[in-house]
């Protein structure tokens, strides 16, 4: 999943990292937004709507299927976090999907 974060990528990063190795373990549409939890690590409340990418395909918020790409994520682990220059959350699970 990737989404466009607003925290500078210093700060966010060391914070996100506590999701690696997590499983995703809730996934709640929120009229405008978006709240992932992940095991007892914590939730990451997101005010744009992610892009689900996946090596055949991204699927962007209303495209078919998008929900439940994101819900298809539920009990994945994450296998890392990253903050790109442009402020966007990446978090990969292992399986190659972002």
């Amino acid at each position: 999943m990737t989404t466009n974060g607003t925290k500078p990528a210093k700060d966010g990063e060391a914070a996100l990292q506590q999701i690696v190795g997590a499983r995703l373990t809730s996934v709640q549409f929120v009229l405008n937004y978006l709240i992932l939890g992940f095991d007892e690590r914590g939730a990451l409340t997101t005010l744009v709507w992610p892009t689900m990418v996946d090596r055949a395909s991204r699927r962007h918020f209303g495209a078919a299927g998008y929900r439940d790409a994101l819900c298809d994520l539920i009990t994945e682990v994450v296998e890392n976090v990253r903050i790109g220059e442009d402020e966007t959350i990446t978090i990969a699970f292992p399986d190659g999907r972002e």
